[in-house]
Protein backbone atom coordinates (compact mmCIF):
# COMPACT_ATOMS: atom_id res chain seq x y z
CA UNK A 1 0.00 0.00 0.00
CA UNK A 2 2.89 2.20 0.87
CA UNK A 3 5.13 1.21 -1.54
CA UNK A 4 1.39 1.73 -4.46
CA UNK A 5 0.64 5.20 -2.30
CA UNK A 6 4.32 6.63 -3.83
CA UNK A 7 3.98 5.86 -7.25
CA UNK A 8 0.65 7.11 -7.21
CA UNK A 9 2.09 10.57 -5.93
CA UNK A 10 5.39 9.73 -8.00
CA UNK A 11 3.10 10.02 -11.13
CA UNK A 12 0.53 12.67 -10.24
CA UNK A 13 3.88 14.81 -9.48
CA UNK A 14 4.98 13.93 -12.65
CA UNK A 15 1.94 14.23 -14.24
CA UNK A 16 1.72 17.67 -12.68
CA UNK A 17 4.73 19.25 -13.73
CA UNK A 18 3.86 17.81 -17.19
CA UNK A 19 0.84 19.68 -17.13
CA UNK A 20 2.80 22.78 -15.62
CA UNK A 21 5.11 22.60 -18.47
CA UNK A 22 2.32 22.12 -21.07
CA UNK A 23 0.23 25.08 -19.61
CA UNK A 24 3.37 27.51 -19.82
CA UNK A 25 4.05 26.09 -23.52
CA UNK A 26 0.51 27.04 -24.76
CA UNK A 27 0.63 30.23 -22.52
CA UNK A 28 4.05 31.01 -24.74
CA UNK A 29 2.48 29.54 -28.15
CA UNK A 30 -0.64 31.81 -27.42
CA UNK A 31 1.56 34.75 -27.04
CA UNK A 32 3.92 33.82 -29.96
CA UNK A 33 1.03 33.71 -32.68
CA UNK A 34 -0.47 37.18 -32.47
CA UNK A 35 3.45 38.61 -32.62
CA UNK A 36 4.16 36.13 -36.01
CA UNK A 37 0.72 37.98 -37.03
CA UNK A 38 1.91 41.63 -36.25
CA UNK A 39 5.30 40.47 -37.78
CA UNK A 40 3.91 38.95 -41.04
CA UNK A 41 1.05 42.04 -41.17
CA UNK A 42 4.07 44.66 -40.63
CA UNK A 43 6.55 43.08 -43.34
CA UNK A 44 3.62 42.76 -46.07
CA UNK A 45 2.54 46.34 -45.43
CA UNK A 46 6.41 47.79 -45.99
CA UNK A 47 6.20 45.24 -49.38
CA UNK A 48 3.27 46.46 -50.42
CA UNK A 49 4.13 50.11 -49.37
CA UNK A 50 7.37 49.32 -51.44
CA UNK A 51 5.90 48.13 -54.39
CA UNK A 52 3.34 51.25 -54.47
CA UNK A 53 5.88 53.74 -54.37
CA UNK A 54 7.94 52.19 -56.79
CA UNK A 55 5.24 52.42 -59.04
CA UNK A 56 4.48 55.86 -58.36
CA UNK A 57 8.22 56.83 -59.14
CA UNK A 58 8.12 55.37 -62.30
CA UNK A 59 4.99 56.26 -63.44
CA UNK A 60 6.07 60.26 -62.61
CA UNK A 61 9.35 59.35 -64.24
CA UNK A 62 6.74 57.79 -67.58
CA UNK A 63 5.14 60.80 -67.39
CA UNK A 64 7.82 63.34 -67.44
CA UNK A 65 10.02 61.45 -70.18
CA UNK A 66 6.50 61.47 -72.08
CA UNK A 67 5.40 65.20 -71.36
CA UNK A 68 9.19 66.20 -72.61
CA UNK A 69 8.69 64.25 -75.61
CA UNK A 70 5.48 65.92 -76.45
CA UNK A 71 6.79 69.05 -75.59
CA UNK A 72 9.84 68.75 -78.13
CA UNK A 73 7.48 67.41 -80.57
CA UNK A 74 5.66 70.49 -80.12
CA UNK A 75 8.73 72.67 -80.47
CA UNK A 76 9.18 70.73 -83.16
CA UNK A 77 5.80 70.72 -85.03
CA UNK A 78 5.79 74.90 -84.09
CA UNK A 79 9.83 75.40 -85.65
CA UNK A 80 8.37 73.50 -88.59
CA UNK A 81 5.22 75.67 -88.98
CA UNK A 82 6.86 78.68 -88.46
CA UNK A 83 9.54 78.00 -90.73
CA UNK A 84 6.87 77.05 -93.62
CA UNK A 85 5.29 80.32 -92.69
CA UNK A 86 8.33 82.19 -93.10
CA UNK A 87 9.56 80.32 -96.12
CA UNK A 88 6.01 80.94 -97.11
CA UNK A 89 6.03 84.48 -96.74
CA UNK A 90 9.25 85.18 -98.74
CA UNK A 91 7.95 82.71 -101.93
CA UNK A 92 4.97 85.42 -101.47
CA UNK A 93 6.91 88.61 -101.49
CA UNK A 94 9.59 87.42 -104.15
CA UNK A 95 6.46 86.28 -106.60
CA UNK A 96 4.45 89.98 -105.64
CA UNK A 97 8.51 91.17 -106.44
CA UNK A 98 9.01 89.30 -109.88
CA UNK A 99 4.93 90.17 -111.08
CA UNK A 100 5.83 93.95 -110.21
CA UNK A 101 8.94 93.91 -111.82
CA UNK A 102 8.09 92.09 -114.90
CA UNK A 103 4.89 91.16 -115.99
CA UNK A 104 3.99 87.91 -117.42
CA UNK A 105 3.47 88.16 -121.36
CA UNK A 106 2.94 85.21 -123.55
CA UNK A 107 4.33 85.91 -126.56
CA UNK A 108 3.37 82.72 -128.40
CA UNK A 109 -0.09 82.76 -127.70
CA UNK A 110 -0.87 85.88 -129.26
CA UNK A 111 -1.75 89.89 -127.87
CA UNK A 112 -4.87 88.72 -126.89
CA UNK A 113 -3.28 86.82 -124.24
CA UNK A 114 -1.05 89.46 -122.79
CA UNK A 115 -1.35 90.36 -119.12
CA UNK A 116 0.32 93.30 -117.86
CA UNK A 117 0.92 93.22 -114.04
CA UNK A 118 2.77 95.96 -113.30
CA UNK A 119 1.19 99.29 -111.84
CA UNK A 120 -0.12 101.40 -114.17
CA UNK A 121 1.22 104.17 -111.76
CA UNK A 122 4.51 103.05 -112.91
CA UNK A 123 4.64 104.14 -116.65
CA UNK A 124 4.89 107.53 -117.43
CA UNK A 125 1.36 107.48 -119.12
CA UNK A 126 -1.46 105.68 -117.38
CA UNK A 127 -2.96 102.71 -119.15
CA UNK A 128 -6.37 104.51 -119.29
CA UNK A 129 -4.90 107.84 -120.75
CA UNK A 130 -3.39 105.22 -123.70
CA UNK A 131 -6.16 103.88 -125.02
CA UNK A 132 -8.24 106.84 -124.88
CA UNK A 133 -5.57 107.82 -127.13
CA UNK A 134 -5.21 105.14 -129.04
CA UNK A 135 -9.69 105.27 -129.74
CA UNK A 136 -8.95 108.33 -131.58
CA UNK A 137 -6.49 106.72 -134.22
CA UNK A 138 -9.05 106.22 -137.11
CA UNK A 139 -8.80 105.84 -141.16
CA UNK A 140 -12.57 105.31 -142.16
CA UNK A 141 -12.99 104.36 -145.44
CA UNK A 142 -16.72 103.83 -147.12
CA UNK A 143 -16.35 99.76 -148.63
CA UNK A 144 -18.78 96.84 -149.09
CA UNK A 145 -22.68 97.11 -149.93
CA UNK A 146 -24.63 100.39 -150.16
CA UNK A 147 -26.33 99.98 -147.04
CA UNK A 148 -25.71 103.13 -145.42
CA UNK A 149 -28.67 106.04 -146.42
CA UNK A 150 -26.59 108.82 -147.67
CA UNK A 151 -29.00 111.77 -146.74
CA UNK A 152 -27.34 114.75 -148.39
CA UNK A 153 -27.13 112.71 -151.79
CA UNK A 154 -30.94 111.92 -151.13
CA UNK A 155 -31.66 115.75 -150.69
CA UNK A 156 -29.58 116.78 -154.02
CA UNK A 157 -31.84 113.85 -155.73
CA UNK A 158 -34.89 115.56 -154.64
CA UNK A 159 -33.39 119.15 -155.83
CA UNK A 160 -33.03 117.88 -159.67
CA UNK A 161 -36.30 115.84 -159.97
CA UNK A 162 -38.28 118.08 -157.71
CA UNK A 163 -39.85 114.53 -155.88
CA UNK A 164 -38.37 111.91 -154.64
CA UNK A 165 -37.47 108.95 -156.92
CA UNK A 166 -35.51 106.90 -154.37
CA UNK A 167 -33.30 107.17 -151.27
CA UNK A 168 -29.84 107.19 -152.35
CA UNK A 169 -28.02 104.92 -150.18
CA UNK A 170 -23.89 104.68 -149.97
CA UNK A 171 -21.05 102.04 -148.12
CA UNK A 172 -20.94 101.91 -144.67
CA UNK A 173 -17.90 104.26 -142.95
CA UNK A 174 -15.14 101.27 -141.49
CA UNK A 175 -12.02 101.87 -139.38
CA UNK A 176 -9.23 100.78 -141.61
CA UNK A 177 -6.18 101.65 -139.89
CA UNK A 178 -3.43 99.50 -140.06
CA UNK A 179 -1.28 99.94 -137.13
CA UNK A 180 2.21 98.46 -136.94
CA UNK A 181 4.32 98.36 -133.77
CA UNK A 182 8.14 98.08 -133.84
CA UNK A 183 9.46 97.94 -130.76
CA UNK A 184 13.70 98.23 -129.89
CA UNK A 185 14.54 95.29 -127.57
CA UNK A 186 17.60 94.76 -125.23
CA UNK A 187 20.67 96.46 -124.59
CA UNK A 188 19.70 100.21 -123.44
CA UNK A 189 16.43 99.48 -123.98
CA UNK A 190 16.14 96.95 -121.21
CA UNK A 191 14.56 99.42 -118.53
CA UNK A 192 11.63 100.64 -120.76
CA UNK A 193 10.48 96.52 -122.25
CA UNK A 194 7.40 96.94 -119.79
CA UNK A 195 6.60 100.06 -121.49
CA UNK A 196 6.23 98.67 -124.78
CA UNK A 197 4.26 96.28 -123.64
CA UNK A 198 2.12 98.66 -122.35
CA UNK A 199 1.82 100.14 -125.62
CA UNK A 200 0.34 96.49 -127.28
CA UNK A 201 -1.57 96.16 -124.83
CA UNK A 202 -3.47 99.11 -124.79
CA UNK A 203 -3.66 98.93 -128.37
CA UNK A 204 -4.81 95.49 -128.51
CA UNK A 205 -7.48 96.61 -126.05
CA UNK A 206 -8.82 99.57 -128.52
CA UNK A 207 -9.36 96.93 -131.37
CA UNK A 208 -5.82 97.91 -133.64
CA UNK A 209 -3.37 96.10 -133.63
CA UNK A 210 -3.63 92.25 -134.32
CA UNK A 211 -0.56 90.07 -133.06
CA UNK A 212 0.77 89.46 -136.61
CA UNK A 213 1.61 93.58 -136.62
CA UNK A 214 4.08 93.70 -133.66
CA UNK A 215 7.60 93.31 -134.69
CA UNK A 216 11.04 93.36 -132.74
CA UNK A 217 14.86 95.02 -133.42
CA UNK A 218 17.73 96.00 -132.06
CA UNK A 219 19.16 98.85 -132.19
CA UNK A 220 18.18 99.92 -135.98
CA UNK A 221 16.54 97.45 -138.30
CA UNK A 222 19.12 95.74 -140.91
CA UNK A 223 17.83 93.04 -142.99
CA UNK A 224 15.08 91.52 -140.86
CA UNK A 225 12.39 92.39 -138.62
CA UNK A 226 11.06 89.59 -135.58
CA UNK A 227 8.02 88.67 -135.02
CA UNK A 228 8.76 87.89 -131.29
CA UNK A 229 11.48 89.56 -128.67
CA UNK A 230 13.61 86.81 -128.86
CA UNK A 231 14.68 87.01 -132.63
CA UNK A 232 13.51 83.65 -133.27
CA UNK A 233 10.95 84.35 -135.76
CA UNK A 234 12.74 86.73 -138.62
CA UNK A 235 10.51 88.80 -141.84
CA UNK A 236 13.10 89.54 -144.47
CA UNK A 237 13.10 93.81 -144.04
CA UNK A 238 12.43 93.81 -148.23
CA UNK A 239 9.04 91.44 -147.97
CA UNK A 240 8.09 93.65 -145.13
CA UNK A 241 8.51 97.06 -147.25
CA UNK A 242 7.10 95.93 -150.05
CA UNK A 243 4.52 93.07 -149.48
CA UNK A 244 3.53 93.87 -145.90
CA UNK A 245 2.88 97.69 -145.69
CA UNK A 246 -0.05 99.55 -147.56
CA UNK A 247 -1.28 102.98 -148.24
CA UNK A 248 -3.23 102.35 -144.98
CA UNK A 249 -0.74 101.36 -142.50
CA UNK A 250 0.82 103.74 -139.87
CA UNK A 251 3.44 102.74 -137.99
CA UNK A 252 5.31 103.55 -134.62
CA UNK A 253 8.67 103.25 -133.43
CA UNK A 254 9.56 102.79 -129.83
CA UNK A 255 12.80 103.27 -129.68
CA UNK A 256 15.44 105.57 -127.12
CA UNK A 257 17.32 106.29 -130.91
CA UNK A 258 20.75 105.43 -128.80
CA UNK A 259 20.31 108.83 -126.57
CA UNK A 260 20.55 106.29 -123.42
CA UNK A 261 23.61 105.72 -124.01
CA UNK A 262 24.78 109.72 -123.99
CA UNK A 263 26.40 109.59 -127.32
CA UNK A 264 27.17 110.29 -131.14
CA UNK A 265 27.41 107.07 -133.28
CA UNK A 266 27.19 108.16 -136.89
CA UNK A 267 27.41 104.55 -138.20
CA UNK A 268 23.92 104.23 -136.64
CA UNK A 269 22.97 106.92 -137.68
CA UNK A 270 23.22 106.01 -141.72
CA UNK A 271 21.69 103.14 -140.79
CA UNK A 272 18.49 104.33 -139.74
CA UNK A 273 18.19 107.01 -142.34
CA UNK A 274 18.78 103.93 -144.89
CA UNK A 275 15.70 102.12 -142.87
CA UNK A 276 13.11 105.03 -142.59
CA UNK A 277 13.58 106.46 -145.86
CA UNK A 278 12.18 103.17 -147.59
CA UNK A 279 9.68 103.16 -144.62
CA UNK A 280 8.00 106.25 -145.24
CA UNK A 281 7.60 106.08 -149.21
CA UNK A 282 5.64 102.33 -148.36
CA UNK A 283 3.67 103.46 -145.07
CA UNK A 284 1.23 106.44 -144.79
CA UNK A 285 2.89 107.85 -142.01
CA UNK A 286 5.22 107.42 -139.27
CA UNK A 287 5.96 108.56 -135.79
CA UNK A 288 9.12 107.65 -133.29
CA UNK A 289 8.30 107.17 -129.54
CA UNK A 290 11.19 107.93 -127.37
CA UNK A 291 10.99 106.93 -123.57
CA UNK A 292 14.05 109.38 -122.97
CA UNK A 293 13.20 113.16 -122.43
CA UNK A 294 13.51 115.52 -125.11
CA UNK A 295 16.24 117.32 -123.04
CA UNK A 296 18.40 114.50 -122.87
CA UNK A 297 18.60 113.68 -126.50
CA UNK A 298 21.37 116.42 -127.77
CA UNK A 299 24.10 115.85 -128.57
CA UNK A 300 23.24 111.98 -128.91
CA UNK A 301 22.52 109.90 -131.65
CA UNK A 302 18.83 110.69 -131.08
CA UNK A 303 19.00 114.42 -131.71
CA UNK A 304 20.06 113.42 -136.11
CA UNK A 305 17.75 111.19 -135.81
CA UNK A 306 14.74 113.51 -134.92
CA UNK A 307 15.19 115.47 -137.78
CA UNK A 308 14.54 112.59 -140.16
CA UNK A 309 11.12 111.80 -138.37
CA UNK A 310 8.22 112.75 -136.04
CA UNK A 311 9.85 111.96 -132.79
CA UNK A 312 7.94 112.52 -129.32
CA UNK A 313 8.41 112.14 -125.97
CA UNK A 314 6.66 109.49 -123.59
CA UNK A 315 4.40 111.84 -122.14
CA UNK A 316 0.51 111.91 -122.32
CA UNK A 317 0.34 114.95 -124.28
CA UNK A 318 3.34 114.08 -126.43
CA UNK A 319 1.25 110.94 -127.31
CA UNK A 320 -1.83 112.37 -128.28
CA UNK A 321 0.74 114.56 -130.25
CA UNK A 322 2.06 111.41 -131.83
CA UNK A 323 -1.41 110.00 -132.85
CA UNK A 324 -2.44 113.02 -134.47
CA UNK A 325 0.29 112.72 -136.50
CA UNK A 326 -0.59 109.29 -137.51
CA UNK A 327 -4.39 110.57 -138.07
CA UNK A 328 -2.74 113.37 -140.75
CA UNK A 329 -2.39 115.99 -138.99
CA UNK A 330 0.29 118.82 -139.22
CA UNK A 331 1.93 120.54 -136.43
CA UNK A 332 4.77 122.98 -136.39
CA UNK A 333 8.29 121.94 -136.52
CA UNK A 334 8.55 123.34 -133.30
CA UNK A 335 6.36 120.55 -131.96
CA UNK A 336 9.07 118.07 -132.77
Amino acid sequence: GLAGRRLYQLIGTQAGVESTSNKTDSRDNKNAFPLAISLGASFTIILLGGGVAWLLIKNSASDEDESSDSSATTKKTNLSSTSKLELTGHQAQAKLALANARPAVSYESGISSISTTTKADYFPIKKRKLQQSWRYLRCNRREGPKLELDIAGTVQQIGRHGFLVKPVRQATRLNRTDLILLLDQDGSMVPFQSMGRQLIHTAARAGHLPSSNVYYFHNCPRGYLYHDPFTRQPEPLFRFLTQRLSPTSVVMIFSDAGAARRNLNPDRVQKTRDFLEPLTRYARRVVWLNPIPAERWHSTTAEPISKLVSMFETKPTAFKLAIDVLRGQKLADSLF
